[in-house]
């Protein structure tokens, strides 16, 4: 009974060792998930045709989806390429208690290139990274689009399930410059940044990942 019990040991920590060593030797990994982004506020001046409208710009939480492509160019690090998206609603508050608020419905979109570093303990793996890119405003009434500078802080844990298969948890914070038009509403004219703040962003999402 007792060298059943060490053999069944021996084999689930030689199956382990094998697991963390292909691990350690897979190049590319791809992701795809899921989960909500939160956050997104600037203080703006409306232009319109009665002047400008100092008011207040926000972004509802709701759910945000995307994909990781990732390259191991050393033993602890990747550089990636990361595309995350939010269908979300778009709201202008006027400071003016005597004005109505108004909404428009759109997407905001970050796509970016990167880099992480992690440690591998076990089966668990915790980065932490950094990425630049570029953050797409869309309205889906009549507002248009229009691309911003932005960058990220990222960082998670990647836990092993399989030697090709890792489940992924992280978050994000997006931050993006943005000035001059960012978007329009019927009624009131374009939003024009009025104070210069970032437009900054939050997002915990879980992935599943596969490694080559």
């Amino acid at each position: 009974m007792k060298s059943a019990l060490a053999a069944t040991l021996a084999f689930a920590a030689l199956s382990f060792s094998d697991s963390t060593h292909a691990a350690e030797d897979h190049r590319f990994e791809l992701d795809a998930t899921i989960g909500t982004r939160f956050g997104g506020a600037l203080e703006v001046d409306l232009n319109s045709t009665d002047g400008d409208i100092p008011g207040r710009i926000t972004a509802d939480t709701s759910i945000a989806f995307g994909g990781i492509a990732s390259y191991r160019f050393q033993s602890n690090g990747f550089v990636f390429i990361n595309f995350s998206r939010q269908e979300t609603e778009i709201r202008f508050r006027p400071s003016a208690v005597d004005q109505e608020a108004v909404q428009t419905s759109g997407a905001i979109d970050y796509l970016q290139f990167g880099g992480n570093l992690e440690v591998t303990r076990g089966a668990l793996t915790p980065y932490i990274g950094f990425s630049i890119g570029a953050a797409h405003f869309a309205s889906h009434d009549d507002g248009g689009d229009s691309w911003r500078f932005a960058g990220a802080l990222d960082g998670g844990v990647k836990f092993r399930l399989l030697p090709f298969l890792h489940l992924r948890l992280l978050g994000r914070l997006p931050i993006t410059l943005v000035d001059g038009e960012l978007y329009c509403y019927t009624g009131y004219g374009c939003a024009v940044l009025s104070r210069g703040a970032p437009f900054v962003q939050g997002e915990v999402q879980i992935g599943v990942g596969l490694d080559f």
